[in-house]
């Protein structure tokens, strides 16, 4: 009696790079809807998010990643037509964040590099002085 089946198909090199493919969908489409809902949900628990008009296009953009990643995680082939412009927009959304944050963010509470104060924050506290 022979233990190994006769009838079972080899994996060929075809057959696993469909697997990967089919994984790799999921995997992505998975990743893709959490990306989404996080988006979403963000805009979403903003107290006036009803009230600002850009959080209206996190919030489609959100949604639309949710759709899009589900349907990519079943493998639908429209899902992956409609993955390309909204990577194309995330894209941006995320470098318009990125980039408004590096111009326009907080640069008055970073502590110099030396420990030392800066001229800004000695010519202030001589001006407070002055005025007391």
């Amino acid at each position: 009696m022979s233990i190994v089946r006769t009838d079972t198909c080899k994996m060929t090199a075809t057959s696993f790079i469909q697997a990967a493919e089919r994984w790799h969908c999921r995997v992505l489409g998975i990743l893709w809807a959490l990306c989404g809902l996080a988006c979403a949900g963000e805009f979403l628990r903003r107290t006036a998010w009803w009230e600002d008009t850009i959080s209206w296009l996190g919030i489609m953009l959100g949604f639309l990643l949710v759709a899009a990643g589900s349907g990519l995680a079943f493998r639908r082939v429209w899902a992956r037509w409609c993955m390309f412009p909204l990577l194309a927009v995330s894209a941006l959304v995320c470098a318009d964040g990125v980039l408004c944050g590096g111009w326009c963010g907080n640069h008055g509470r970073i502590p110099p590099l030396s420990g030392l104060p800066d001229a800004s924050e000695v010519a202030f506290e001589k001006s407070v002085r002055r005025n007391l």
